[in-house]
């Protein structure tokens, strides 16, 4: 089955594609941005790790709410959700393992994030 209007908020791959690019832009700016407007300190460097890792745990948590969302619903992509025209409706047994999948992958985030964070607090305020 092919995602369609009524189960599932349908956006062309064009769209899709240019959101995409403005976000990595915006993000991209936004470390540009901080590292010429604090140059070089250690504030710096601590606001750049801290924004790394508030990437790190904002995806985590969307990619293992997703996957919360496939489980409950047994289905690829869960219905009321944006998805690429033209997509394939996985759903069954094949549906939950990608939903189990994508929440392993959302924790693993939330983890190495966490283990970041530790990381740049340590090199940066307990070093000076």
């Amino acid at each position: 089955m092919i995602v369609s209007n009524s189960t599932n908020k349908v956006i062309s791959l064009h769209k899709m594609l240019l959101l995409l690019i403005a976000l990595c832009i915006t993000v991209y700016c936004s470390f540009i941005g901080l590292n010429n407007l604090i140059s070089d300190s250690i504030l710096s460097r601590l606001l750049q790790g801290c924004l790394f890792v508030l990437i790190g745990f904002s995806g985590g948590l969307f990619i293992a709410a997703y996957g919360l969302n496939i489980l409950r619903n047994k289905q690829v992509p869960p219905p009321n959700v944006w998805a690429v025209e033209k997509s394939k409706i996985t759903s069954g047994s094949k549906a939950v393992l990608i939903g189990k999948f994508l929440i392993f992958v959302g924790l693993f985030k939330l983890f190495a994030s966490s283990c970041i964070l530790y990381f740049v607090i340590n090199m940066y305020l307990l070093s000076t």
